[in-house]
């Protein structure tokens, strides 16, 4: 383990497996503290075993922007900031630029690509008040 993240807190989406997976090992090891939130609460518990007290996991659905909104403010509430939001949650799709999506787009696990995780996180990660550095 290094200490090249130490102190600072990291959000992931989409880690149970793959890159997001690799992403959350790769952030612990260096010493980061990870909020990490998907749909695959199956897969919770053996991922903080895994990886230790370095990680929470929270159910999170990104397709639905409440729920961003309560994975970041847990974050900021529990940890005091946020340094990190990575939004890895997704099943491809549209590579438009966030600046060309809409925030509207139809419910259902098939609306993920449509929806654009990426989008719906940046702008709740723009929207929540975060505490003063001084």
């Amino acid at each position: 383990m290094s200490d090249e993240l130490a102190g600072k807190v990291a959000v992931i989406t989409g880690e149970t497996s793959g890159i997001g997976l690799a992403s959350v090992e790769a952030f612990v090891a260096a010493g980061a503290r990870v909020v990490v939130g998907s749909l695959r609460t199956e897969l919770g518990a053996p991922l903080i075993e895994h990886l230790g007290d370095r990680m929470l996991f929270l159910q999170t659905d990104v397709n639905r922007v409440a729920e961003i909104a309560e994975l970041v403010q847990h974050d900021v509430d529990r940890q005091g900031k946020l340094d990190v939001m990575f939004n890895n949650a997704g099943i491809g799709g549209d590579l438009s630029s966030i600046l060309d999506i809409e925030p509207r787009a139809p419910e259902g696990r098939s609306s993920l690509r449509l929806a654009n995780p990426d989008f719906r996180a940046a702008r709740q990660r723009s929207a929540t008040p975060l505490p003063s550095k001084r």
